[in-house]
């Protein structure tokens, strides 16, 4: 899992490599939408973890637990 300043890890730069291959061979607009979409969340489940990214599905989804856990994983996280 990365810090949020450590933005340019290796991992990080792997991921946007991935996702800048996806875009060149893309042929539509809804192409490059869903290559930038899966870098979105492939970012997000490497910075945060499984567990933030599950949090956030349940949430999406009314769980109103996962509201509160989120809510108290941000806090820790600002800490």
């Amino acid at each position: 899992m990365c810090r949020k300043y450590q933005r340019h890890c290796g991992a990080y730069l792997d991921l946007q490599e991935a996702a800048y291959g996806e875009w060149e061979v893309a042929e539509t607009l809804e192409d490059v939408r869903a290559a930038w979409g899966r870098l979105g969340g492939r970012v997000v489940l490497h910075r945060y973890g499984r567990q933030h990214f599950s949090l956030m599905a349940r949430h999406r989804h009314g769980d109103t637990d996962a509201t509160v856990l989120l809510h108290a994983r941000m806090i820790r996280r600002r800490s």
